[in-house]
């Protein structure tokens, strides 16, 4: 029995090492309020971009590439209004509203025009649906904004009112 103490006792400090330094017990920017801003109805998100609002006059506004397809790399953009702080990060992922597709979280870059942007894959649906929800997430201080654009591509027109 006392031979086993210290390889518990490693065992132990190890686990709480790890989850220290992997970040589990240390505080992360948006560990706070979570607050969920509103598309625009009308917002399909391809080409000329969609925007949430929320309280305060904030704005989250997303766009892509008009190409954007699935499983090819293409360009997103992130712009913000009425924030009184830059985000310490915005991370945005793919999902579509009943069916799981995989981790496909992407951290994007502070241009110095004050917009956030990235290159992104968009999963592949097996269906063949074309109708993503994409997650917008704001790192801030003390909360975490959020908002969900809609991402439908390669649809007409008459598409729109499905």
């Amino acid at each position: 029995m006392k031979a086993a103490f210290p390889l518990l006792l490693l065992v132990v400090i190890s686990t709480l090492s790890g989850l220290y330094l992997g970040g589990v017990f240390t505080p992360h920017p948006g560990d706070g309020a979570l607050t969920q801003l509103n598309v625009s109805a009308d917002c399909v998100g391809t080409g000329n971009g969609c925007e949430a609002r929320g309280p305060q006059g904030r704005t989250i506004g997303f766009s892509t590439a008009a190409n954007a397809h699935p499983m090819r790399p293409f360009d997103v953009s992130i712009r913000l209004a009425g924030f009184k702080e830059p985000p310490a990060r915005v991370e945005l992922s793919f999902r579509m509203s009943d069916m799981y597709m995989g981790d496909n979280r992407y951290s994007l870059s502070r241009a110095p025009d004050g917009s956030w942007s990235g290159r992104v894959i968009l999963p592949i649906c097996t269906t063949r649906r074309l109708d993503w929800l994409v997650d917008v997430s704001l790192g801030l201080a003390d909360e975490t904004v959020t908002a969900s654009f809609p991402l439908r591509l390669g649809l007409g027109e008459d598409a729109k009112a499905r």
